[in-house]
């Protein structure tokens, strides 16, 4: 069951920055509204940094658990190498970059998406399922794209190299 709570009910002084963070209690899911005064907090490059450290921390940790996110890595690196082989342009090289972005995204979500469902429940339920099988094709699709991309970019250049 989709749980939806109207935001005109929140406060404008606060700031809502976890909004569908279920709890069990008494059987039922609830929301939990986090409030923070954005306005208090001083910029500060030293907070920025940190922020990219904690991106870099989520990417790694994908990388150290999520197997798919392996093959994408290697197959990346592939696709680099054989860019710089084949001499793309820029064009082309716009086309590979805007691709593996494609890519990568999708494997990020799909494992934000996988592992909040998780946290909602580990047994097994046919909602759950589909959110992670949507998921999952979102990622599939990507990645068939970037695959066509680097057929229609690497073909034609190996072809041209015998």
């Amino acid at each position: 069951m989709l749980m939806h709570c109207p935001l005109q009910h929140v406060p404008d002084t606060y700031t809502v920055s976890a909004l569908f963070h279920f709890l069990k209690f008494s059987g039922r899911p609830h929301f939990i509204f986090i409030k923070t005064n954005v306005m208090s907090q001083a910029f500060s490059f030293r907070h920025r940094l940190r922020s990219f450290g904690y991106a870099w921390s989520g990417l790694s940790a994908v990388l150290r658990t999520e197997h798919n996110s392996r093959i994408h890595l290697a197959l990346t690196t592939v696709a680099l190498f054989l860019g710089l082989w084949l001499r793309l342009s820029a064009l082309e090289w716009a086309s590979l970059i805007i691709v593996f972005a494609l890519v990568w995204m999708a494997e990020l979500f799909n494992t934000v998406f996988e592992l909040l469902a998780d946290l909602y429940t580990t047994k097994t339920h046919p909602q759950i399922k589909a959110i992670k099988d949507v998921s999952a094709a979102g990622v599939l699709v990507s990645a068939c794209a970037a695959f066509a991309t680097g057929c229609v970019l690497f073909i034609p250049k190996i072809i041209a190299l015998t």
